[in-house]
């Protein structure tokens, strides 16, 4: 992509907000924004920028319904079950999460269940049944660093950090996010930890430039 280019500006925002250059990675998804609004892609990761690297959910709410509207996609509808969530508004997070789910496969007999669950057991149980759901349907997209996110709502540090693991093993274009320092802020004084940043580690004066 021409370095003019809102791709070639998203694609380096996603890349810099998963380092931890969280300023910079504004810089180029405001460029990407505006020279391409209509894109979906671009109206997305303005509200990862604000919900996810700036911890503004509600700033961010309307970039996400908008790219959805435009362009719907499951882990479009996951990530809003993420903000929703952190808004504590939880009919609307349980609405978005089945969307996710449905869209990449789940029955609607296990949507169900896992609403029974959430019904039951509150956020807890519905965790706990979102991981059964997820390894009784081996055969939906479901990646490791998201199975981490998981983890870490049910307090599993262990499992966290072999999720990450796996996540830097399969190659996860997502695992880069282990080094941004905004997130995954309780395991950090982690040898494990540790060790994971090492694995990723990357000389950033090789990192490609726009100019």
């Amino acid at each position: 992509a021409s370095p003019a280019s809102g791709e070639a500006h998203w694609i380096y925002g996603l890349f810099l907000a998963k380092a931890g250059r969280v300023a910079e990675a504004r810089e180029h998804r405001e460029l990407a924004l505006a020279l391409d609004p209509l894109e979906p892609m671009n109206t997305m990761n303005m509200g990862h920028q604000l919900f996810e690297d700036e911890g503004r959910p509600q700033e961010a709410l309307p970039h996400y319904l908008k790219a959805i509207a435009k362009q719907p996609h499951p882990m479009k509808s996951l990530c809003l079950g993420n903000l929703y969530l952190a808004m504590h508004r939880d009919p609307d997070a349980l609405n978005a999460y089945e969307k996710y789910l449905r869209g990449s496969g789940v029955t609607a007999e296990a949507a169900k269940e896992l609403r029974d669950a959430h019904a039951r057991s509150g956020w807890t149980g519905y965790w706990e049944k979102w991981l059964a759901v997820m390894t009784q349907n081996p055969e939906t997209y479901y990646r490791w660093y998201d199975r981490a996110g998981i983890y870490d709502r049910l307090k599993q540090t262990n499992e966290v950090l072999t999720s990450l693991k796996a996540s830097i093993e399969n190659r996860e274009f997502y695992a880069t996010g282990i080094r941004n320092p905004n997130l995954w802020r309780p395991y950090h004084s982690d040898p494990r930890f540790q060790e994971l940043l090492r694995m990723l580690r990357v000389d950033e004066t090789s990192a490609p430039r726009l100019e």
